[in-house]
């Protein structure tokens, strides 16, 4: 049976989606572009199937999603927009 999100849930149309290594719970990461980047827990059965995490400061994109192997933390990556251009060089 198909998990009905209370109020529609978030919009997680554009985003990533990461499965705990327990298949218990999903991470899901929504990126709607020009607004903030929301992280979401989303665990059937649980007294509260759907818990917000985390929203990353406007600036920073959200770039995927890694449970760790205990399901217990997770690892966010992001992206901070900038327009500076930097050089990397490499000493032999």
């Amino acid at each position: 049976m198909p998990l009905e999100l209370p109020g529609g849930g978030p919009n997680l149309g554009n985003g990533y989606l990461a499965w705990s290594s327990d298949g218990k719970r999903i991470a899901a990461m929504a990126v709607p572009g020009l607004i903030e980047t929301a992280v979401w827990i989303i665990e059937p059965g649980a007294a509260e199937p759907v818990r917000h995490v985390i929203t990353l400061s406007t600036g920073r994109l959200g770039r995927g999603l890694a449970w760790g192997r205990d399901s217990r933390s997770l690892l966010v990556g992001s992206l901070e927009t900038s327009s500076d251009i930097v050089l990397f060089t490499r000493d032999r």
